[in-house]
């Protein structure tokens, strides 16, 4: 019996166009085709004309695909590339087995394609999509697929060594590729030689291109169920590189050494935003590359904090009014002079704060009041509370001893739109766009690039600020740009059991960083020092340490909407003269302080996703022997529960509603942007950029949305 499976080989006889090593050569038999890769005489193959063949009735009895396909272990989410696919016999009893995943149907014959895409047709299967492969690469996306299936069909590859390679490639971390072949051990097999194969051979050839073999399943009659796995790639806690001064996370504004650059930032500071604009002007055309950079990023950090100060006294009023409808202008000019609106002189105006009236409300005990007084209570005695949340991870957590506990899976959508007719932009523009993208990294797990804009490109796990790049040529300049992206992960909560009497000091040999200055952000100012000094004095425990840190900057810095962090020369400076700060400058001040203090500090950030609320969000990890590398949320502090495992949750764990992105600030992305970056430090709604341009975010939009396909229990 000869199988007429359509797989991913070209021809009959496919023709020896490629001089490598990999391959040698032989005088054909009956059913090979002459080729041999790795002592292994490759199979002909034959075309779509044996398609009936393959939707043959006795096949269920012969070869009980059912009992396949419940040995694959597919999960709902699953990604499922069946390569040579063919008529889709096996395609369409997968594809409700993935009813929130989808099944890649890769075939070289766009006949076998067309008949596949009528019978989805009739069948009105919508998780199935067609793929027209070559005889040397699947043409599958890389790192977005969980399970590849090749049912009796690796044997006839005419390039097995390429295929594979490029498999590989497409699978995610961690996923498994499903081989299905006759039993070449088995001389009772009616099946012709070189279109069995023994386990001995498939691990032997799948070894080579770096799959695990997993186990070998003997539940069909005639053929063996070869598992093989793709090595998972979480980020290990440790893996991030000790050397960060390179990435300073700030533009040449605040890093270079130019004297123009320096006065005209000293100006702005000043309040003469049109002074420092007339001598950056004045001095255009400088003959130092670098130099004439840095001139050009100062220009637009003042545009950008022009921007961020641009409301005047009535328009802010006009705000404030909506919340209390009978405030004053003697009232916002009240709390301007008490400090609790943010403003600064802009070429002697006062200019408010552009997000406010939002710190009025936080800083001012009085406008307070006098919102709430005009507020309806809507307090549902249902509603998602974050400290039940909590509460239930440690009860969890102590109850199985486990530390990764409450898993809630989640898929998340974001699409950003450039905004028609850019300045600049013309028919073959050039657009580059970064979207944000998940770890693999030690509580988030599973991650899945479920759908993208075409031309999407994961940059690889571990990368320190992840993304899914994308680029594309104009056409019409007066039409909107979309870039879209959609993923799921699974976020478990982290709660290691953190005991005082179990920290041990940092070894003298570490070796992993994290504990020196990073200018212009992480910054050992005396205040800070001194401050520091004050608050661990003698200390010598490394966790009792982080918990005065945590606990002090949770009584003295107050949480504030921030500025664009691209306009803040040095956020622990900052954070210290102001003693406020948003996630990302409270994040920065803490990693800080316990480097100061001799506990190794590195950035976290990406997105909170709690059923309430949701929004962009920073925090870090720090170093404790014997737990290694551990959360610590400075900005979400002591939490309001008589429960002390729950007050002082955030030091040391973590909820089960987060999105890790970046492992670090300020570093380069995947491909690099040559552009000053909208956000130079942290990375969390994208980058775009057109010709070599950046587009700062007034020049597009971008949109989140959340789902959570697990219920809390």
């Amino acid at each position: 019996m000869t199988r007429l499976k359509i797989l991913v080989a070209l021809l009959l006889v496919a023709p020896l166009a490629r001089a490598d090593s990999a391959y040698t050569t032989t005088n054909p038999s009956s059913d090979g085709i002459g080729k041999v890769y790795m002592g292994r005489e490759i199979a002909a193959v034959m075309g779509h004309e044996g398609a009936d063949w393959l939707e043959r009735p006795e096949r269920e009895q012969e070869e009980k695909p059912s009992v396949l396909i419940d040995a694959i272990e597919l999960k709902v989410t699953d990604v499922v590339a069946d390569i040579g696919a063919g008529t889709g016999y096996l395609t369409f009893r997968m594809a409700p087995k993935v009813p929130r995943g989808k099944v890649l149907a890769v075939d070289i014959q766009q006949e076998m394609l067309d008949m596949l895409n009528a019978k989805a047709k009739k069948l009105g299967v919508s998780n199935v999509q067609t793929v027209l492969g070559t005889e040397s690469d699947p043409k599958l996306p890389p790192n977005a697929v969980d399970v590849v299936l090749m049912v009796d069909a690796y044997h006839e590859f005419s390039y097995p060594r390429e295929m594979m390679q490029a498999i590989v490639t497409a699978l995610r971390p961690g996923g498994r590729v499903v081989q299905v072949e006759y039993r070449g051990e088995d001389p009772a097999v009616p099946i012709k030689l070189h279109h069995k194969m023994s386990e001995a051979q498939a691990v032997k050839e799948m070894s080579a291109v770096g799959l695990s073999h997993v186990k070998t399943v003997e539940s069909l009659p005639w053929q063996h169920i070869l598992i093989f796995q793709k090595p998972a790639e979480p980020v290990p806690s440790s893996a991030m590189p000790a050397t960060e001064s390179q990435f300073p996370g700030a533009s040449l504004a605040f890093t270079s050494n130019d004297p123009i650059v320096k006065q005209a930032v000293s100006l702005m500071n000043d309040g003469q935003f049109k002074e420092a604009q007339s001598l950056l002007a004045s001095d255009d055309g400088h003959a130092d590359a670098d130099v004439q950079r840095a001139r050009e990023e100062t220009k637009e950090i003042i545009r950008r904090t022009r921007r961020d100060y641009s409301q005047d006294a009535p328009s802010l009023l006009k705000k404030v009014q909506k919340d209390v409808p009978d405030a004053t202008a003697e009232d916002l000019e009240r709390w301007r002079k008490a400090g609790a609106v943010q403003f600064r002189m802009v070429d002697g105006q006062i200019a408010y704060f552009r997000r406010e009236p939002s710190n009025l409300f936080r800083f001012s005990d009085e406008a307070k009041q006098r919102r709430e007084a005009n507020q309806k209570k809507n307090d549902s005695p249902d509603a998602w509370k974050l400290t039940q949340h909590l509460a239930n991870v440690v009860a969890e957590a102590e109850k199985s001893g486990k530390t990764e506990v409450l898993p809630i899976r989640h898929k998340m959508t974001y699409v950003v739109t450039i905004d028609a007719d850019r300045p600049g932009a013309k028919r073959g523009s050039v657009v580059r766009a970064w979207l944000p993208f998940p770890q693999e990294y030690r509580q988030q797990k599973d991650v899945k690039l479920v759908s993208a804009s075409e031309g999407a490109k994961v940059a690889p796990n571990g990368s320190p600020q992840r993304c899914v790049y994308f680029e594309r040529t104009i056409e019409d300049p007066s039409k909107a740009i979309k870039f879209e992206e959609a993923f799921e992960f699974e976020s478990y909560a982290y709660y290691p059991v953190l005991k005082d009497e179990s920290a041990k000091p940092l070894a003298a040999d570490w070796s992993g960083g994290c504990l020196a200055e990073r200018p212009p952000h992480i910054v050992f100012s005396p205040e800070l020092k001194k401050q520091v000094a004050d608050i661990v004095g003698s200390e010598t425990n490394p966790l009792v340490k982080v918990r005065k840190i945590y606990h002090w900057i949770d009584a003295n810095i107050r949480y504030h909407a921030e500025q664009e962090y691209s306009t803040i020369p040095s956020f622990s400076l900052a954070c210290m003269s102001r003693r406020k700060g948003d996630c990302g400058i409270q994040s920065i001040l803490f990693i800080t302080m316990c480097r100061c203090a001799g506990v190794p500090a590195r950035w976290q950030s990406g997105w909170e996703t709690k059923r309430t609320d949701n929004s962009m969000h920073d925090w870090t990890e720090v170093y404790i022997d014997p737990w290694g590398w551990i959360p610590c949320d400075p900005s979400y502090g002591l939490q309001k529960s008589d429960d002390p495992k729950v007050r002082e949750f955030y030091i040391g764990h973590q909820d089960s509603y987060r999105c890790i992105i970046n492992l670090d600030y300020g570093r380069p992305l995947v491909p690099p942007k040559q552009s000053l970056r909208s956000e130079p430090a942290d990375f969390q709604v994208g980058e775009i950029e057109i010709d070599g341009r950046n587009l700062f975010y007034d020049e597009w939009d971008y949109d989140m949305t959340i789902e959570w396909l697990t219920d809390e229990r």
